[in-house]
């Protein structure tokens, strides 16, 4: 099952509160991230945008990014967002 049957339709682009982390922490974002690789049990339930502002600036962008695992190697991160604490987890992906 894709992400479009699985999740709805997903924008194309990000919306605007989610063009990059600055935006994203200014927005109070949650935005998780887990491996994709199903031996792989890493997740965080909220990343933490001022290491990701420190390392790669405010512009840096999620969308559609796949950084490797840092715990396995082998698999790729997949983020997932939401507006806030109590809406959906959504892929940041097009």
């Amino acid at each position: 099952m894709g992400f479009n049957a699985r999740y709805g339709h997903l924008p194309k682009t990000p919306p605007a509160w989610m063009a990059n982390v600055g935006a994203m922490k200014r927005a109070g974002a949650v935005v998780a991230a887990s491996c994709g690789n199903p031996r792989c049990r890493y997740s965080k339930a909220q990343i933490d945008f001022d290491q990701i502002i420190a390392a790669k600036g405010e512009d840096y962008s999620l969308w559609d990014r796949r950084p490797p695992c840092p715990v396995c190697r082998e698999g790729r991160i997949v983020f997932l967002y939401a507006g806030g604490a109590h809406t959906p987890l959504r892929p940041a992906r097009s």
